[in-house]
């Protein structure tokens, strides 16, 4: 048993050895090929350089044999330079033991403060051509709508938890509709009621021809079908404007979402769509408000898309509803005036 172990062994070191050897020897080809491949290029560029010597030393009438050690150091150095294209030969009619050429120019290096001046330069540049670019957008917007007109969609709660506050909120959105009616130029509302169905009480129509919200047109019940009502809104603008005239299209447009809970109904609708649809029309110069109760109404609008400054919390109270519907109110009169939107950082409506 351990003869035929010692044999195993032997057989087993043998193997290794020989694999050993292979390997070895596969290292020496490869290493033998590199170099005949380095030894190929070294010839070669040898021959270039002597060949430019030859060049060189006829040019300037002089023999090899004529030249110390050190001399023909100098002349290989400036073949070489002349062989990268660094220099070129003078061309000289007399004899010169050292060569005579002519280097190129380097390539200029700017300094910190010209390389500065240079980026400032192409800023001024950018920002022309940008200015540029705005002012084209505005003239072609400018020939394309009704200036002065605003176009509001405003989607509200209905769901049964806006009841406790359902008298308050008939008369926050009527006092805004009055308010909005006092302002200079034009503007067509679409008010869209939701719960776990839609209800269209306006339909883009003219501001100054709506009726009042009243307990009849606006019953709180059911559940929360936001998503939809979004959704379905954001539509129904689109079509109504498209099939308009230029000289009927508003200059601004901007949805308006009021409520106090969470979606939890929506059928048609999800928030990535919503968030899609939204930043598609964010990209024609739509804006949006989001207002949410009883919710982290950032979060919220964050995930629809809209933005921290076009965002407010309030307060699902008597006096929250009040104040939300004077803040909404102001902040639409700014807007039709000057076209922004911006609610105080971090600003709760109560």
């Amino acid at each position: 048993m351990r003869k035929n172990v010692t044999q195993s062994m032997v057989r087993s070191g043998n193997k290794i050895r020989e694999t050993s050897a292979e390997n070895n020897f596969k290292d020496d080809v490869i290493n033998e090929e590199e170099n005949e491949e380095w030894t190929e290029k070294k010839v070669a560029r040898r021959k270039k350089v002597e060949y430019g010597l030859s060049l060189m030393w006829k040019e300037h009438n002089i023999l090899e044999s004529d030249l110390s050690q050190e001399e023909r150091k100098n002349w290989e150095s400036t073949v070489k330079s002349w062989l990268s294209g660094d220099c070129v030969i003078v061309p000289y009619k007399g004899k010169s033991r050292y060569p005579i050429v002519e280097y190129k120019e380097p390539k200029s290096v700017l300094t910190m403060e010209e390389l500065q001046d240079e980026v400032e330069s192409l800023k001024k540049e950018v920002g022309k051509l940008k200015e540029s670019s705005k002012v084209a957008k505005i003239k072609k917007k400018e020939t394309s709508m009704k200036k002065g007109l605003t176009e509001i969609g405003i989607v509200l709660d209905k769901s049964g938890s806006m009841g406790i506050i359902r008298e308050d909120t008939i008369g926050g959105f009527n006092v805004f509709i009055e308010e909005q009616k006092k302002e200079k130029g034009s503007a067509n509302i679409t008010l869209i009621n939701f719960n776990d169905k839609l209800e269209h009480v306006y339909k883009c129509e003219d501001i100054q021809n709506v009726s009042e919200l009243t307990l009849k047109n606006y019953a709180p019940t059911g559940w929360t079908a936001m998503y939809d009502g979004i959704g379905v809104m954001l539509d129904t603008l689109n079509a109504d404007i498209e099939k308009r005239d230029d000289k009927n299209k508003p200059e601004k447009v901007i949805v308006v979402i009021i409520t106090d809970g969470m979606e939890n109904y929506s059928k048609e609708y999800n928030s990535k769509q919503i968030k899609e649809k939204i930043e598609n029309f964010k990209s024609k110069d739509w804006d949006f408000i989001y207002l949410g109760a009883n919710q982290d109404a950032f979060a919220e609008s964050r995930n629809m898309g809209i933005s921290k400054s076009s965002t407010s919390e309030w307060d699902s109270t008597k006096l929250g509803v009040g104040s939300m519907y004077a803040s909404v109110t102001s902040t639409m009169s700014k807007y039709r005036d000057t076209g922004v939107v911006n609610f105080e950082k971090d600003e709760e409506v109560n």
